[in-house]
């Protein structure tokens, strides 16, 4: 098999951990994503978060399993396009690249995405450049960026002042949104066009359906489909101004534009209206056209009777409130004027003279061919604000308007000999229009410019990653709210209500407080990271949530009108500053209660963290310490010791060592000391220190040093003494056998002499009771030697090895056998018997030497019992890997502490009201120790004794 074709088991790694394992350690974030798709359509519009790795958790700060969708979460990843990549890779099952600068929804930065379908999920991997030194061209972004924002930031202040100066206008403006001309803006003057009926928000059609049947929804479509300006001039128009449902409506008359408004793209996407009522001047007017049509009927009618009444006529046109003349023949002569044609031209004489010698001006206008046309033809001709050029009496020339009437007069025989002129100087009337009209095309151009501003702003506030509310008046009633804000009050109706109507909490907790001091003192009130509970339904506890805010007093004209409100909600970061807060004060705690040096130290070697330790070293308090170079901490000596391990922990090396520091002349110290570095994105930027003190280690270890050659020379001697004291005791044993051996034969024949004598006196029948109890005496005094021999035959005999007779012992069945042998002396003190082997059943040994052992210790807590009370005697046993342990417990007489120290010595018995040799513990404590065992004693008069035997296993 080649080596390509080699696999691993398939058991070497378990799928599911590895595949966590690698996700977990992943530099790179990775998103499990879920699609959410439209109710009733297979589109997706969104997706759900199955779960994202610990690098996507700090790069988009969001937990493991965010519960808001992606949209939710980061709204501008579809304008961005990040979430139709995802689309497509989803759709498709392709992977999908892409590179997007992101700088919205709380992220600042460029990233690298890959995403690609797995059966039902999306999986995206994707990280940022942040920590990558940026390119010319991603730097020369970033002053564009920032260029980009203060032109925002201006763009708004332009927009303000456009939004002030369109409320403030005399004129009636309106922005309407969409081909459905859905009323967004109207200012104070169009609004009492209808009173207090609403129009924000609706459609024109909608909000004054009383249009219908009347040019303006026509007019509005035509505008919005062409783009091109309407210009309507004293356009008829009827509202139910008072909104009370009346049939006959009220004629009004308007001068009014309205002008297509176009987005980025070139696109229209509304239409901006600009308009002024002229009801005054048409009504006017037309009772002007209404005198003119009786005049010029009165005119006829006195044309008819001139000759008859001439100087009547002339009367009349001296007395009329109107300039008249009477121009006669085809030449126009003046044949006639009356005083206030003559103020006219106060300078010159007119009467008698032709009009082209009289007024010269005439001839380089129209009104010279006009005046032979009306001869000519008869046709009556009026003029309306018609400008003629006239030579003032300083010789400039200087336009001036007329409204006047050039009408034929004809003679008794129907022919025209002449003309009537009948005129208004209107001159100041029109001059007064053309600055009003100067000043409104004036207006409309600053309001479209601001409407092209505010539009902006809003556009700007609507993609604000912050809430912006605008309130007027001393109830701070809403007037604006963008749509981060309307996102975060759930989407309640706020707009024309009071604040503290729609939001009460803010009243409870002391915001509209606030709000009042903003907007009578003009103070802006700026809040960070400021508690706000928020009511939540069916009884449950309030909803914690932090802002970041600014309260701004609202000017227009220099009169502080309302308030605005910044806020930001920052809940997730105040619960991630608290939760590193909270770790870094447990770290403060923890290392603060350990007894070592902990600190940080930077690049350029200066304490960026010290802990509590380093109060007693320095007797300085630790925060004063940060920012200072170790070199000014430890001194010249200490940092000498020190700095080629620094030079090493800056280079990258893991530092391990130990040293004898002089820090000052009086405090020197032994230390071990760990250097460990901190390396961020592959650069070193300084390194942990732990420094342990081993002073008294080292002296330990010098004393210890010490105290080993003296135990050497020590153990010396002992070994030499050692084997004096091996030699004596092979010197005893062999004495004891050999006096064991050589009495046993004398002991033997003295028994059987006295067995002799005591025949003989039998036989020879002089045997008294004197007699049979001196031979008693003797036989008992031959039996005590015999057993003292066998005793010391005994311990030689134990001086051989235990594992020649090692057999598997069962405790409780030997301790029953014993009992029976003991049965005499349990009866006769009444005695309690208690065996407890369960722990420790079994016992691996010379069952003759056990059995010796529990006998003679069983026996004398029989013998030595309290006659004052019952016996109770308790054998238990316990044993481990390496300790079998046998203990013996009574209720006896008990041991004084000189007692237990004569306990087990030869020969050696401590009462005399029980037969004894004095032989038989410390036989039992020569066997046990002999097998590398021990025994001791704990005893107190008047309770008992407690023997204890540990036996190797």
């Amino acid at each position: 098999m080649s080596a390509a074709e080699t696999v691993l088991p398939a058991d070497v790694v378990e799928p599911t951990g590895f595949l966590h394992t690698l996700l977990s350690m992943s530099l790179t974030a990775v998103a499990v994503l879920r699609p959410l798709y439209h109710p009733t359509q297979a589109v997706i519009q969104d997706f759900a978060w199955v779960s994202l790795n610990e690098a996507g958790q700090r790069m988009l700060q969001q937990p493991e399993h965010p519960s808001l969708s992606l949209l939710t979460l980061f709204p501008t990843a579809k304008a961005d396009g990040v979430f139709a990549k995802c689309c497509l890779a989803y759709e498709t099952g392709e992977r999908q690249h892409s590179q997007t600068n992101y700088q919205a929804d709380g992220l600042d930065g460029y990233f690298l995405l890959v995403a690609q379908r797995y059966e039902n999920v999306l999986v995206v991997n994707f990280t940022d450049t942040n920590d990558q030194p940026r390119t010319p061209v991603e730097q020369a972004l970033r002053e564009s960026q920032t260029r980009e924002q203060e032109a925002r930031a201006e763009a708004e202040l332009r927009r303000q002042q456009l939004h002030h100066v369109l409320e403030q206008a005399p004129a009636m403006i309106c922005i309407f949104d969409g081909p459905t001309h859905i009323f967004q803006f109207v200012n104070p003057p169009y609004q009492a066009l209808v009173g207090d009926r609403p129009l924000i928000g609706k459609p024109i059609a909608e909000a004054m359906p009383e249009l219908t049947g009347q040019p303006i929804f026509a007019l509005l479509d035509q505008v919005y489909q062409t783009g091109e300006t309407y210009y309507a001039h004293e356009m008829l128009v009827q509202l139910d101004h008072a909104n009370e449902g009346r049939t006959e409506l009220e004629k009004r008359y308007y001068n009014f534009i309205y002008q297509a408004r176009r987005d980025v793209t070139g696109t229209i996407d509304g239409i901006l209206v600009f308009a002024y009522e002229v009801t005054p001047q048409v009504q006017a007017r037309q009772q002007v056209e209404q005198l003119n049509h009786e005049l010029e009927a009165r005119v006829q009618e006195r044309t008819r009777q001139l000759r008859q009444q001439s100087q009547r006529l002339e009367r009349l046109v001296q007395e009329a409130p109107a300039a008249i003349a009477l121009l006669d023949g085809p030449n126009l002569v003046f044949e006639l004027l009356n005083e206030d044609y003559q103020a006219l031209f106060p300078e010159r004489t007119l009467l008698g003279k032709p009009v082209v010698e009289a007024l010269p001006e005439l001839l380089n206008t129209p009104l010279g061919e006009v005046l032979q046309q009306v001869y000519h033809t008869g046709e009556t001709f009026e003029g309306q604000e018609f400008p003629i050029p006239f030579v003032g009496p300083d010789g400039q020339e200087q336009n001036r308007y007329f409204d006047f009437i050039y009408q034929a007069r004809y003679d008794v025989a129907g022919a025209i000999d002449g003309i009537l002129v009948f005129g208004f100087d209107v001159t100041e009337r029109v001059q007064r229009r053309q600055q009003t009209e100067m000043l409104q095309t004036q207006l409309l151009a600053s309001a479209e410019q601001r409407a092209r501003l505010r539009q902006d702003v809003l556009q700007v506030f609507q993609q604000a990653p912050l809430a912006v509310l605008v309130m007027r008046g001393s109830t701070h009633v809403v007037d604006y709210i963008n749509d981060y804000g309307i996102e975060l009050i759930e989407g309640r109706e706020i707009i024309g209500k009071p604040l503290a109507e729609v939001l009460p909490n803010m009243l409870n907790q002391g915001f509209i407080p606030l709000l009042d001091q903003v907007y009578h003192t003009g103070k802006t009130q700026r809040g960070q990271e400021v508690l706000l509970l928020a009511d939540q339904p069916d009884g449950q506890p309030p909803q914690p949530y932090y802002f970041t805010y600014t309260y701004q007093a609202y000017e227009e004209e220099g009169q502080r009108v309302g308030v605005a409100i910044f806020a930001t909600e920052v809940s997730q970061q105040v619960a991630a500053r608290q939760a590193i807060e909270a770790g870094a004060q447990r770290l403060r705690l923890l290392t603060d209660a350990l007894p070592v040096l902990i600190g940080y130290l930077d690049q350029e070697r200066r304490y960026q963290f010290a802990n509590e330790a380093y109060r007693a070293w320095f007797n300085q308090d630790p925060a004063a310490l940060l920012g200072r170079h170790v070199w000014d901490i430890v001194g010249e000596q200490a940092y000498a010791a020190a700095a080629g391990y620094i030079d090493r922990a800056l280079a990258g090396e893991r530092v391990s060592f130990e040293a004898t520091m002089p820090y000052r002349p009086d405090f020197t110290r032994h230390i071990r000391t760990d250097f460990i570095p901190d390396v961020q994105a592959g650069a070193v930027v300084g390194f942990y220190t732990l420094v342990t003190d081993v002073t008294e280690q080292v002296v330990a270890r010098q004393q210890v040093e010490a105290l080993n050659q003296e135990l050497q020379a020590r153990n010396a001697l002992i070994e030499a003494s050692n084997a004096q004291l091996t030699h004596a005791n092979a010197d005893l044993d062999t004495f004891i056998y050999t006096a064991s051996h050589d009495l046993r034969m004398p002991v033997a024949n003295i028994d059987g002499l006295v067995t002799a004598l005591r025949q003989e006196l039998r036989e020879e029948a002089v045997t008294t009771c004197a007699v049979e109890y001196i031979l008693d005496l003797m036989d008992n005094a031959v039996a005590r030697f015999q057993t003292t021999i066998g005793h010391l035959t005994d311990i030689v005999h134990q001086q051989q090895g235990w594992e020649q007779g090692r057999q598997r012992i069962d405790v409780a069945a030997m301790v029953e056998d014993i009992r029976l042998d003991l049965a005499p002396l349990l009866a006769a003190a009444q005695a309690e018997l208690q065996v407890t082997v369960e722990e420790c059943p079994v016992l691996h040994g010379s069952p003759k030497d056990v059995r010796s052992i529990i006998f003679n210790l069983l026996s004398n807590a029989l013998k030595y019992h309290d006659p004052a009370r019952p016996a109770r005697v308790h054998l238990h046993t316990t044993c481990n890997a390496q300790w079998a342990e046998l203990c013996v417990q009574d209720n006896g007489l008990g041991l004084t502490a000189e007692q237990q120290g004569k306990l087990f010595g030869l020969f050696t018995r401590l009462h005399d009201h029980v037969d004894g040799s004095g032989v038989g513990l410390y036989s039992i404590k020569r066997l046990v120790e002999n097998r590398g065992g021990s025994i001791r004693v704990e005893s107190e008069v008047g309770v008992g004794s407690t023997f204890r035997v540990q036996l190797p296993v």
